[in-house]
């Protein structure tokens, strides 16, 4: 045990080289992996990695159980860094997904839960297409992403001004009804507005435009 937890702790150190974490505080992180129709998926990846503009490395990975469930407990970072989520399946038939840009204040006491951990198989899709029109330069679009069961190899948690990443196509589940989120700020007046737009996707892919 001890020869283990040594081996981890030098796993760390060469992998996380450069950033610095905590020795006191632990965060701990829960999700259950689920299938297209809700149905749990046990034995798939989990992964966290912490990176800041220099650096970054992987942090805690494991398994799902049987329930498809799973709890990461690891170092918290000692400056807020970006922690990123990496979810898969051995089988390569299930797309991968990736949440980018946790925020250690999205931990509440110390745990986060991620409720959107579905992995979806690319035939179980449809594309939502987005398109996104500027129509003052006064506005800045924030935080675009959807409810309902969805999957995205590169999702941001929390807006990142930095890169602007805004998805051009989000693989949702065929023939749902599902809501899509978008945030615009006033750049003049600094007030953020949230805008929620119904929509239903079929069999066949769906376009949208943003204006903000």
């Amino acid at each position: 045990m001890k020869k283990l937890l040594l081996l981890f702790i030098i796993f760390l150190i060469i992998s996380c080289e450069g950033i610095q974490y905590d020795g006191e505080k632990r965060l701990v992180f829960q999700t259950v992996v689920l299938d297209s129709n809700g149905q749990p998926l046990p034995h798939s990846n989990v992964e966290i990695n912490v990176s800041d503009d220099y650096s970054s490395g992987l942090i805690s990975k494991g398994k799902t159980d049987q329930d498809g469930r799973i709890t990461l407990v690891f170092p918290a970072p000692k400056y807020d860094l970006g922690i990123n989520l990496r979810i898969y399946s051995d089988d390569m038939s299930y797309l991968e997904k990736g949440v980018f840009n946790i925020h250690k204040a999205d931990f509440e006491n110390y745990k986060f839960i991620y409720q959107n951990s579905y992995l979806l198989k690319f035939e179980e899709t449809a594309a939502l297409e987005l398109t996104y029109n500027q129509t003052t330069s006064n506005t800045v679009l924030k935080n675009v992403g959807i409810t309902g069961i969805y999957t995205m190899p590169h999702e941001y948690y929390n807006f990142n001004p930095d890169n602007y990443y805004y998805p051009a196509e989000i693989l949702i589940k065929k023939n749902q009804s599902f809501q899509l989120k978008y945030t615009i700020l006033n750049t003049q007046t600094d007030i953020e507005t949230e805008y929620i737009v119904d929509l239903t996707i079929g069999d066949n892919p769906l376009s949208y435009t943003i204006n903000y």
